[in-house]
C-alpha cells in the first residue's frame, strides 16, 4: 500500500520539478544601438585608432555588453557591438549603458576608411578615418 503512494509522490515530485527548471529563462543576445562615437578623423600609420562608444545597453541589470565584434574588409572596419540578457526574473534596476566602451585596432595602411557600426534597426552609424 505505501508503494503505490510512494511511487506517484515522487513522479508528482520529480515532474514539478522538471517544470520549473524548463521555466527558466534563457540568456539572449542581442546587438546594441550606438548612438554616437568619438574617433579622431585623422590617424599615422603605424597609430592605434581608439574607437570610443556610446548608447543605451538596456533598462536594467540584466542587461551588459557581452563582445565588441570588428570585421576588417578592404577600405571598411564594420563593427558589430553585442548585449546580453542574462534572463534573470530579478534584475537591479538602472538603465546600462555603454558609458564609454571602446575599441582599439591597429595597423591600418595608409588610405581614407569607413568605420561603420551596424545597428539593430539595420541602420548604421559611419564615420571616416584618413590614415597618413
Amino acid at each position: 500500500m505505501k508503494l503505490k503512494v510512494i511511487i506517484p509522490v515522487t513522479l508528482f515530485v520529480v515532474s514539478l520539478m522538471f517544470i520549473t527548471n524548463c521555466k527558466k529563462n534563457t540568456a539572449t543576445h542581442f546587438l546594441i544601438q550606438v548612438d554616437s562615437i568619438h574617433m579622431p578623423d585623422t590617424i599615422q600609420v603605424g597609430d592605434t585608432l581608439k574607437i570610443v562608444m556610446f548608447g543605451t545597453i538596456g533598462e536594467n541589470g540584466c542587461y551588459s555588453l557581452d563582445q565588441i565584434e570588428p570585421f576588417f574588409d578592404d577600405t571598411t572596419l564594420t563593427i558589430k557591438v553585442w548585449g546580453l540578457n542574462s534572463g534573470d526574473d530579478t534584475c537591479p534596476g538602472g538603465i546600462v549603458y555603454l558609458d564609454g566602451a571602446s575599441l582599439s585596432i591597429m595597423n591600418f595602411q595608409q588610405g581614407v576608411f569607413r568605420v561603420l557600426f551596424i545597428q539593430p534597426d539595420d541602420g548604421k552609424l559611419e564615420e571616416t578615418i584618413v590614415v597618413i
